[in-house]
């Protein structure tokens, strides 16, 4: 008995430990391995299960290729925070870079264990390499057009988005950091204030939309095609990401803007301060090899107090499998208005290297061999196109057909409207832009056109051309210079967009030229300083217009300097060396500058300033004190020590007051201030900026001329021709372009110029009816007649006495006449000379 019961223990003991190594003996699965872009040396891998402590850390036990080529393992070894035999995470080190974008592979073999004995089954994993491009927090060219007042004509249209574009123009400033929120406090992160100066305080003048270009070009290594690119964004409210000139993205903004401009607002306020968690796909076709421009603009909706601005990219590429071609992503159907671009892709796994063909409606696509394929500017025929791909792997695979995807094509009904016009002197010109494409040749016709200022003067341009591929802004050439602040006012007519049922301009909208002109550059000459110290040079008057400066001045041109630390704004050129000292060798505390603008008129202007001060200064306007900055308050004086120092002057930009402004000549004058006596730099800078606003006028209903003939009065007997002169008023909501006299239906004669005078002549007697017409710049008309009779004179016979007669002294003479007229005779009346001799009415 005592046997069995051993046996029968035994047994059950066995039975256990069976299904205990049955429980346990699924073999551990590699699930990923990843090549972090913080460490281009580590790989990073993930088992189903926990794995032994020894064997799973073993470099001997792995191999990482990339084709024939194998990496050096050198060490393998648990996360930081983990412990061996505790963990299914791996990490190892190789002595050669995992580069990105290629196809990598790992390997275990069988001599890895989990912890519980059990071996992985041999097997090539893909591995996948990742990339930050652009981290949070790197540094971007920005433009907040709020802080000028208007927008300039490059973010009109997308110039500015596109890689051959300079930020470095002047528009732009440079070394923002993100992250960056924008709210009532003034603040654009870290303490950068956005803008203005209101001559009293620094406020906040908040803008429509914000525009930024990453500084520093990030650069695309490896096989793009296989990999995604990850971003992460944060656009409050909306926003829309361009890539190489292209747009790539957008986030909460309306469907119904094609072409973004800076006066578009975002769907809704969208309030955020922090980057989104998620990622969205940007199509890798929008990327190069090697180096990629970025662009951002941030628009804000309609009321909102706040802007945030945030960006972070990832390149993903993950190594094709092996293989026949296998679709993973399908060409998807697609809706798109008429005249935009329609998108369409593949996505696959299997053996490179491939080749791409697309198919519209079984027509094969020239040119179309990437898995990426734009139908550009779609139009109404193009509705219900099939469009599919065909892609071949390598190693003799077969090529395969994708499914096919129908493209819906909704008609363009949408108006187009005129959004801006903008003087530009480096063209020569106006340039004006639409809200989409427009038609040739009618947009380039120059009869379709008005530019009018408020009192109706006409400004002449010579022709009309396109700018740029999108058919959207044109410029009106002119070899004149227009003057913006007298308003000019740009009207088209008879334009249509491309669409196949064409939509007709919105003719109710007019823009007001607006101008960003610089009056005094940043590095203009012809400045007058004063550096002898002590006071201010002669008494208190240095500052006004009328001051007469003596042989203590000195003329140079900006930027004025003494530093070795010459790390200025790009466009700031340091030329005037100035001193620190002055005869005597007496420290200097404050420097004197003087410098004149001339404006024709100041009507609706703003005037900017760009200034570049170390430490403080006194701004004054035509004599009068415009702003101080970084200096104490109260009276200043050549003593008084500016507030703060200021270790590196950067550009500051102001709002010039305009209440000492006049038109004509003005005089700019300031006064730099050290922060120390024994202070060893000084700078100053300045540049002023005309701004004329950009203003759209719409909903104008153009009422027809009203016309008032002055004369002849109805009912006026004129004489047969005779000279008569018609004289008419001319009132209108515009301007008048021709006023033209008809008698009856015939035209008599046209006048372009107020007062409106037109001879007339009438070779016909009887009733005539005069008809005044005055046609204005919308080519409305407006009339007015007046009835008049034109008379043929009498004709008059003397039938005694007889001619050359010789009647005797003293004797009486008769005097008889014959009269024909074409009326009734009221008189007839005798004269010797000038002197009435009698009258007779029968």
């Amino acid at each position: 008995m005592r046997r069995i019961l051993l046996a029968c223990l035994v047994l059950a003991f066995a039975f256990s430990k069976s299904a205990l190594s049955a429980s346990a003996a699924t073999p551990p699965t590699l699930l990923t391995a990843t090549r972090s872009s913080t460490n281009l040396f580590e790989l990073f891998l993930t088992y189903s299960s926990k794995m032994d402590g020894t064997n799973a850390y073993d470099p001997a036990n792995y191999v990482i290729k990339l084709g024939k080529t194998t990496l050096n393992i050198v060490d393998g070894y648990a996360k930081s925070n983990e412990k061996l035999g505790s963990s299914s995470n791996v990490i190892l080190r190789v002595d050669s870079p995992i580069t990105m974008g290629a196809n990598w592979v790992v390997s275990a073999n069988a001599n890895v264990t989990d912890t519980n004995g059990v071996a992985i089954t041999a097997t090539d994993l893909p591995v996948t390499t990742v990339e930050f491009l652009v981290d949070s927090g790197n540094f971007w060219w920005y433009a907040d057009q709020g802080a000028y007042g208007m927008p300039n004509a490059m973010f009109y249209d997308n110039s500015w988005a596109q890689p051959d574009f300079d930020p470095s123009g002047g528009n732009f400033g440079s070394d923002f950091p993100r992250p960056t929120t924008f709210g009532t406090s003034g603040n654009f992160g870290l303490d950068w204030t956005l803008c203005c100066w209101d001559g009293v305080n620094d406020v906040v003048i908040p803008s429509t939309t914000y525009y930024f270009i990453l500084r520093d070009a990030p650069k695309v290594t490896g096989d793009i095609v296989g990999g995604q690119f990850l971003l992460r964004l944060l656009a409050s409210d909306g926003g829309i990401v361009w890539v190489n000139g292209r747009e790539a993205y957008r986030v909460n903004m309306p469907a119904s803007v094609i072409n973004p401009v800076y006066t578009n607002y975002a769907s809704s306020a969208r309030p955020g301060t922090a980057l989104p968690t998620t990622t969205v796909t940007i199509p890798s076709g929008a990327f190069a090899a090697g180096t990629n421009y970025i662009a951002v603009e941030v628009h804000t909706a309609r009321g909102s107090t706040s802007a945030g601005f945030d960006f972070q990219l990832m390149q993903v590429y993950t190594n094709m499998l092996s293989g026949p071609i296998v679709f993973v992503t399908q060409p998807a159907s697609t809706n798109v208005v008429e005249g935009t671009d329609a998108n369409f892709s593949v996505q696959h796994q299997g053996n490179p290297p491939y080749t791409y063909e697309w198919y519209v409606n079984d027509v094969k696509v020239a040119g179309a061999t990437s898995r990426f394929f734009t139908m550009p500017r779609v139009s109404a025929t193009n509705n219900n196109a099939r469009v599919y791909a065909k892609v071949k792997g390598g190693s003799g695979a077969p090529q395969v057909t994708s499914a096919t995807a129908t493209l819906t094509v909704t008609p363009d009904t949408t108006v187009p409207t005129l959004l801006s016009a903008v003087y530009d002197d480096t063209q020569n010109g106006i340039v004006v832009t639409f809200s989409e494409r427009m038609a040739l040749p009618a947009v380039t016709n120059v009869a379709n056109w008005t530019v009018t200022n408020l009192a109706g003067a006409k400004f002449t341009f010579t022709s009309v051309s396109n700018l740029d591929d999108t058919f959207t802004s044109f410029l009106l050439s002119t070899p004149n210079t227009p003057d913006p602040s007298t308003r000019y006012l740009v009207g088209a007519k008879n334009l249509t967009d491309t669409a196949a049922t064409p939509n007709k301009l919105a003719t109710n909208v007019v823009a007001t030229v607006s101008a960003n002109l610089v009056l005094i550059d940043l590095n203009a000459d012809g400045w007058d300083f004063y550096q002898k110290g002590t006071n201010p040079p002669v008494a208190s008057t240095w500052m006004n217009k009328n001051y007469a400066k003596d042989a203590n001045w000195e003329t140079g041109r900006a930027v004025f300097y003494n530093s070795s630390n010459l790390n200025l704004p790009i466009e700031a050129l340091p030329w005037q060396y100035l001193s620190l000292t002055d005869d005597s060798g007496n420290p200097l505390i404050t420097h004197y500058f003087r410098k004149q603008f001339t404006l024709a008129s100041t009507n609706g202007i703003k005037l900017n300033v760009r200034q570049l001060v170390d430490d403080g200064c006194v701004v004054y306007l035509n004599g009068q004190v415009a702003y101080t900055d970084n200096m104490p308050t109260g009276t200043i004086t050549y003593t008084n020590l500016a507030a703060a120092s200021v270790s590196q002057p950067t550009l500051k930009a102001k709002v010039l007051p305009l209440t000492n402004l006049v038109a004509g000549v003005n005089q700019l004058a300031i006064e730099v201030h050290q922060r120390l006596v024994s202070d060893t730099d000084v700078f100053f800078g300045m540049e002023l900026s005309e701004i004329i606003p950009a203003t759209l006028v719409t909903n104008i209903v153009n009422q027809k001329p009203v016309v008032v003939i002055n004369a002849p009065a109805a009912g006026a007997t004129v004489q047969q021709n005779a000279a008569v002169s018609v004289d008419s008023t001319v009132t209108d909501d515009g301007t008048i372009t021709k006023v033209e006299l008809f008698d009856g239906a015939t035209l008599v004669g046209t006048d372009t110029t107020a007062p409106y005078s037109i001879s007339y002549t009438a070779a016909t007697t009887g009733a005539h009816t005069l008809k005044v017409v005055a046609t204005d710049n919308g080519g409305l008309t407006g009339e007015a007649t007046v009835a008049i009779n034109v008379n043929a004179k009498p004709v008059v016979t003397i039938t005694s006495p007889a001619a050359n007669a010789t009647p005797a002294f003293g004797t009486a003479v008769t005097f008889s006449a014959t009269v024909v007229d074409d009326g009734t005779i009221s008189k007839v009346e005798f004269f010797n000379g000038t002197t009435s001799l009698g009258v007779d009415t029968t």
